[in-house]
């Protein structure tokens, strides 16, 4: 089947290209989240009747509630069908802490559909090396149907930042330090009382990883992503804002709303 993704026209004010990136901007976080699940539900019916299944990465912050809330409602989605998987996770972090990614999926979608194959990152795992291998089979079996994206005010990708950005990397899951630009935007978030209390590192997809998907598509609502936006969209592709390599990945779309476009030209 055509794996691109259809998106719905209300609310949508501009349609821009960078590269191979389509973008779409929204009036609204509202009609942004509700035109990605609208799109996102009708991919997975289609991929699931053609092969029986879809396989899904989804990416956990608040930019993304809209969207899972969304989507959790849609009618006719075979969720025993569904298999997900997520981008990153702190390292050494409880599984339950209410700050854990994978908890952050649970609450908002899984949690709701317990029939989906939901794969999280064993945050506390004793030995890292053996999570990674183990996360990286899981992730390689078979090619990632549809891979939900969203983008840092850094413009990182996953938990990427700039200073440890490899376009390049051979490998598909691995830990990271977390920079300190990310580990403010949790604190921006509402997740975290003040950086102090932010993990330093993490488990993360890698950048090749991350365009792994046959669709991808990139939720990116509200002012605080004005700034990587524009760097993403207009700027060069550079290892100082992961996120750009977007403009060289074919079947990607990303979805802003008025604030998060707000620098385009």
């Amino acid at each position: 089947m055509d794996k691109t993704p259809i998106f719905p026209s209300e609310g949508l004010a501009r349609k821009l290209k960078s590269g191979k990136l389509n973008i779409l901007e929204y009036e609204n976080r509202d009609q942004l989240g509700r035109s990605a699940a609208t799109a996102v539900s009708e991919l997975m019916k289609g991929i699931i009747n053609e092969k029986g299944q879809v396989r899904m990465v989804f990416a956990s912050a608040m930019s993304q509630t809209d969207f899972l809330k969304y989507l959790g409602e849609m009618t006719g989605i075979d969720w025993a069908g569904v298999y997900a998987f997520h981008l990153d996770e702190y390292l050494d972090f409880p599984s339950d802490h209410n700050q854990s990614f994978a908890k952050f999926l649970k609450d908002r979608l899984f949690d709701r559909k317990n029939e989906t194959h939901f794969y999280p990152i064993r945050s506390d795992a004793s030995d890292t090396k053996e999570e990674c291998n183990r996360y990286s089979g899981l992730l390689n079996e078979a090619p990632i149907d549809i891979m939900i994206l969203g983008i840092g005010e850094s413009g990182h990708l996953a938990f990427i930042d700039p200073p440890y950005c490899d376009f390049d990397d051979p490998e598909t899951f691995k830990t990271t330090e977390i920079d300190d630009q990310s580990r403010l935007q949790m604190v921006h978030d509402g997740c975290f009382a003040s950086i102090d209390e932010v993990p330093k590192q993490a488990y993360t997809m890698t950048v090749p990883a991350c365009l792994s998907g046959l669709t991808t598509i990139i939720i990116v609502p509200t002012s605080l992503k004005a700034k990587a936006v524009q760097a993403v969209v207009e700027g060069p592709v550079t290892a100082s804002v992961p996120a750009s390599i977007l403009q060289k990945k074919e079947n990607s779309w990303l979805l802003i709303d008025r604030e998060s476009g707000s620098l385009l030209r």
